[in-house]
């Protein structure tokens, strides 16, 4: 029963690594390798490859979410800058008047 389970754990884990391969490798692969030598790594090693694939991706998705949803300080934001400037500018060409 026990290497039915782990049988099928493996072969779930490999399909579900190559379907999120087949997904999300165009855009980015994890670790920066080449998509085509992940496909290698997924099949050729049963447990490791799936298993390092998924966790690397999910490690990797959680940076770049936080990268993302990080929000910027308005002295930092150069479009904010730029309309404080003109807003100022705007202001002084008023007073002239």
């Amino acid at each position: 029963m026990a290497r039915v389970l782990l049988f099928t754990f493996v072969i779930g884990l490999t399909i579900y690594a190559w379907i999120d391969w087949g997904f999300y490798s165009k855009k980015s692969t994890p670790g920066g390798l080449n998509r085509w030598i992940w496909l290698a790594v997924i099949v050729l090693l049963p447990i490791l490859g799936p298993l390092v694939w998924v966790v690397l991706r999910i490690v990797g998705g959680a940076s770049a979410l936080e990268e993302r949803s990080r929000p910027i300080a308005p002295d930092d934001d150069p479009e904010y800058l730029s309309y404080l400037s003109k807003k100022i500018e705007r202001r002084g060409d008023q007073g002239r008047k």
